[in-house]
């Protein structure tokens, strides 16, 4: 029960994560990578990831591990944390695009309430462009 009460704790006070730090955590989530296949996977310059991945190590989200292969050759692996993986679920929820979407939503339909007061037809309007447009996002993003 600790184990849990700690991941629970641990989630309700993750400090916010860039949109950066967010897609390195996703690249190491499944397996350890080197740094170079963490930058091919996120598509951004070693020069940009290298300090990302040290201040995710200080946090604690990313450890790394020193696999030796040919005599004097050995390459360093990251991998996430029992709270990176914490702070990463938590966060998860601003770096969907549905969800995400829909704050935006939210965000201009409110107030067009508000300034409307009430008028039925003109919500109904609005959240059938806006359905039709999540749809287009994500038709897109599939692809």
């Amino acid at each position: 029960m600790r184990l849990l009460r700690a991941r629970v704790d641990s989630r309700k006070q993750a400090s916010p994560l860039t949109k950066l730090e967010y897609k390195l955590l996703e690249s190491v989530k499944k397996s350890p990578k080197t740094e170079k296949k963490i930058c091919k996977r996120i598509g951004i310059n070693m020069s940009i990831i290298s300090p990302t991945i040290t201040r995710l190590m200080l946090r604690g989200y990313i450890e790394s591990t020193t696999k030796k292969r040919i005599f004097f050759r050995s390459s360093e692996y990251f991998s996430i944390t029992l709270d990176g993986l914490a702070t990463l679920e938590a966060n998860a929820v601003y770096f969907h695009p549905l969800i995400r979407a829909i704050s935006q939503l939210k965000d201009v339909i409110v107030p067009q309430i508000i300034k409307n007061e009430g008028r039925l037809w003109f919500v109904g309007l609005g959240l059938s462009l806006t359905a039709c447009w999540l749809v287009k996002m994500m038709i897109r993003n599939e692809h």
